[in-house]
């Protein structure tokens, strides 16, 4: 028996997204980096040609734009790990707390265990000593 069901990945009409203002996206810095290139050529056409000089001054203006706009990406970060903190601050109190909690007790466990574990071993040392002791004063009294 067939299956008389289209598939839904079979037989759709193609539907269109909108996808927002891409003149906005794509024209509008498009047309500023226009802007400013014709701007910083016209001020150094307007003083006439210049020098080599200039022309170094608008390379290099050209060259450290986009390192300057980069610096902003890790100020971003930045801003938003403060604003994160400042979020986690107001949300982490009850839960701080009860972490404070468990490792109190597990800092008291681990004391009580250390000294249960220890005990038998300062007490045989004390015993080990004093038998010493013992022994030692023993062979300067038959010296």
């Amino acid at each position: 028996m067939a299956d008389t069901q289209t598939p839904p990945w079979g037989d759709r009409e193609p539907r269109t997204k909108r996808r927002g203002r891409p003149w906005l996206w794509i024209g509008l810095p498009l047309f500023l980096g226009v802007i400013v290139i014709a701007g910083l050529v016209a001020a150094v056409f307007s003083t006439g040609l210049g020098t080599t000089h200039i022309w170094a001054d608008v390379s290099l203006i050209f060259v450290l734009l986009p390192l300057c706009f980069m610096g902003f990406i890790p100020l971003a970060g930045l801003i938003a790990l403060s604003y994160g903190t400042a979020r986690l601050l107001g949300w982490l109190p009850q839960p701080m707390d009860q972490f404070v909690r468990i490792m109190e007790r597990v800092e008291r466990e681990t004391r009580r265990g250390g000294v249960l574990v220890a005990r038998p071993m300062i007490a045989l040392q004390g015993l080990m000593a004093t038998v010493e002791t013992f022994l030692r004063g023993l062979i300067e009294i038959f010296r």
